[in-house]
């Protein structure tokens, strides 16, 4: 689970830096923007799914902060 978390957030925050400090092609820029889209519903359907519902640690504070994830792909977390 681990290791599913550390590559859908590289997904994303990864191609995001790319695009800010590159600013590629457009071509490029669109295959940067897919697999980034990917990456936002992985973090969405997995990541902060599991943890919202208690399934992704047994530490209600590890769940609690990777459910926080949604805010990063442009989702509302409310407390």
């Amino acid at each position: 689970m681990v290791v599913k978390t550390i590559v859908l957030l590289s997904a994303y925050i990864l191609p995001f830096a790319a695009l800010l400090i590159f600013q590629p092609p457009f071509a490029i820029a669109i295959i940067i923007w897919i697999i980034m889209g990917l990456a936002k519903s992985g973090i969405g359907m997995s990541i902060m799914h599991d943890a919202n519902h208690g399934a992704y640690s047994s530490k209600a504070k590890v769940n609690r902060w990777l459910g926080f994830t949604i805010n990063l792909v442009g989702g509302v977390a409310f407390t």
